[in-house]
């Protein structure tokens, strides 16, 4: 959970937490796989027999640049998961099946290193299709399978069963952010990080959850971005006294719920 200061009136002041993010990066990794397969016209259905991903490694920048160059043949229809970028990261590549070869030729030609990660981009699909098809969501969280791809609903649901069933967490940042705020009227929203701000790794929220923290939040204090990391000196005391207000309020809520 994430306590950050207003910065429109988009953000809503939701909460949902769960997935790790580590989680939540493999769920996303191939999500938008699925979301073309569901969206598809009945008219046409797409499907990914035969597609191939290579892992590829380049050595110099010229290599570099000749897998770029890649991207410039829109007919090949290639779908680059990890973009190159720089000499000393992987590049992964989606390619049809009528291109692979067209694609292999290309690299083996210019002494540029590949592997392939998945044969049969289909097959994979396929498998997690089916894993979505039987995931039960009947008991709340308890019935869901992190370890397989969701629809939106499903997530969706998913997010409603943990809110409902852990109501206390969002009332109490609620009631941290209305004690913060009325000081000096300083507006702040809560809600989880990837909802009010981004994805981040290895963050401590996540590590505190995973050993049994019950209470895990983070402030992100004064400003709404005017000045950024650069706070002016006379809000240093402000910013600190307002915010005692509110670790204040979630430290008499914990002990108050101590067994």
């Amino acid at each position: 959970m994430r306590i950050v200061p207003v910065q429109s009136e988009a953000i809503k002041a939701q909460y949902g937490h769960g997935l790790s993010l580590t989680q939540y990066n493999k769920i996303m990794k191939v999500f938008w796989l699925f979301l073309s397969i569901a969206f598809a016209t009945p008219h046409r259905q797409v499907t990914f027999v035969g597609h191939q991903v290579l892992r590829i490694l380049v050595n110099s920048e010229e290599q570099l640049a000749l897998v770029k160059s890649l991207k410039e043949l829109k007919h090949l229809k290639l779908n680059f998961w990890k973009a190159p970028e720089r000499t000393d990261l992987p590049i992964e590549i989606r390619v049809p099946r009528k291109h692979a070869h067209t694609v292999k030729s290309f690299l083996e030609s210019n002494g540029i290193t590949y592997s392939v990660m998945i044969k049969n981009l289909q097959s994979l699909a396929d498998e997690e299709h089916v894993r979505m098809l039987f995931s039960d969501q009947r008991n709340g969280t308890n019935g869901f399978d992190y370890r397989s791809y969701h629809n939106l609903k499903e997530i969706y649901t998913w997010m409603k069963n943990l809110q409902n069933e852990n109501p206390h967490i969002a009332t109490l940042a609620k009631e941290a952010t209305e004690a913060l705020s009325s000081l000096y009227g300083t507006q702040y929203t809560y809600g989880s990080i990837i909802e009010l701000m981004h994805e981040s790794s290895g963050n401590s929220i996540d590590w505190s959850y995973n050993q049994g923290i019950k209470y895990a939040f983070a402030f992100e204090m004064r400003d709404e971005g005017q000045y950024g990391f650069r706070l002016p000196r006379s809000q240093i005391i402000p910013t600190a006294e307002e915010t005692w207000l509110g670790i204040k309020k979630i430290m008499e809520h914990a002990s108050n719920r101590l067994p």
